[in-house]
């Protein structure tokens, strides 16, 4: 009888070692699991950063249609506010969205708008943005004031697009110009 007590014994201490190593094995696939779920995050965010389209402000300026004015150049009746933008990223920005407006100050505080773009804009592509022509919008004397260098030409733009990842992203342009005889721009830009 006592053999078969010891017997028994045993049995229970080598299934209590075994259950002991099962938890041990549980936890350790555990931890594994968690650092592969860690790892392929770090992969998924390390290759949205790196392969997402960028979209940057490239120049902001004075233009007559599509040529810049140079800085020696009078402010005429037709000119405009041309700005351009480019994909930085390796992929394409979808459905990019322009809106905006400029304003005049003082005089005629008329606003014109931005075309709305909804566009794919490949990796590397520039983009090119113009307001309407000054004398389609602005009165005359508001267009003299603008010549005279004494009117606070005041840019405010939202661009939207989404990378391929599905991921959407926003650039926000607040800009002046301060300096009409140097044509000086004061930009401020805020993305998410």
């Amino acid at each position: 009888m006592r053999q078969q007590v010891d017997t028994m014994e045993r049995q229970l201490g080598i299934a209590e070692t075994s259950a002991k190593a099962a938890e041990d094995n549980a936890t350790a696939a555990h931890i594994a699991a968690d650092a592969a779920k860690m790892s392929a995050k770090i992969a998924k965010d390390s290759l949205e950063l790196t392969q997402r389209a960028f979209i940057q402000v490239v120049s902001m300026g004075l233009n007559r249609g599509r040529i810049p004015l140079a800085d020696d150049v009078p402010v005429t009746d037709d000119a405009s506010v041309l700005l351009s933008i480019k994909n930085h990223g390796p992929t394409r920005a979808l459905n990019v969205t322009v809106k905006g407006t400029l304003t005049i100050t003082p005089g005629n505080k008329s606003t014109a708008v931005a075309p709305q773009i909804s566009y794919d804009l490949p990796p590397a592509t520039d983009l090119a943005i113009a307001f309407d022509a000054f004398n389609s919008w602005l009165d005359a004397d508001a267009i003299a004031l603008l010549k005279q260098g004494k009117a606070n030409l005041q840019v405010s733009l939202k661009i939207t697009y989404a990378d391929v990842f599905g991921v959407p992203h926003e650039i926000a342009i607040e800009a002046a110009l301060h300096d009409w005889i140097r044509r000086g721009w004061d930009i401020k830009v805020h993305s998410t």
